[in-house]
């Protein structure tokens, strides 16, 4: 009877602290902010954290970086998830060109453009865009990444192509699944 209890604390005690290292690990890691989209919100229970760039940086450069922490540039599937990431970036130190933050969409080499091809980094299926007015352009036959950019100078939560060596995207999102 005793061991059962002794059993028992140490798998309530073991859930606590896994429960709250998983929080943490959302709450806080490095300078920004991991932001869970709560499933109670209507979103899918993610961590995002968005990075600002002041000295420029390529969507290859971001998607290393990503990884490195843990995750894949953010995957935008629905209209929902689009605002929920603006949010997040919506701030001229995220916009410090006409380029903003990167995020996970690419087109694969060869594609027909200037529509098709685009994948999401993490496996999701392409069933959602959103897309400025006149793109994605596929400007110079180059432009087979994703970011957000501005419009009319101010930051926009809509979606530019740009080549994928780039340097000047104001940042990135990096999105985990826990």
């Amino acid at each position: 009877m005793k061991q059962n209890i002794i059993n028992a604390l140490m798998a309530a005690s073991l859930t606590l602290l896994v429960g709250c290292a998983t929080q943490q690990q959302c709450a806080h890691n490095g300078n920004a902010k991991w932001v869970r989209w709560e499933k109670s919100a209507g979103g899918n229970g993610h961590c995002y954290k968005a990075v600002a760039v002041t000295n420029g940086i390529t969507w290859t450069q971001a998607e290393k970086l990503a990884r490195a922490e843990g995750g894949y540039l953010a995957c935008i599937t629905s209209k929902e998830e689009n605002a929920f990431v603006f949010k997040l970036i919506d701030s001229p130190k995220f916009f410090p060109s006409q380029w903003g933050p990167a995020i996970g969409g690419f087109q694969l080499d060869r594609s027909t453009e200037p529509n098709g091809g685009w994948l999401w980094v993490s496996g999701e299926p392409w069933n959602y865009s959103n897309w400025n007015s006149i793109n994605p352009s596929d400007t110079d036959g180059v432009e087979d990444r994703l970011h957000f950019c501005r419009l009319s100078g101010t930051p926009a939560a809509t979606w530019n192509d740009l080549p994928r060596n780039a340097m000047n995207t104001g940042g990135y999102v990096i999105e985990r699944d826990h």
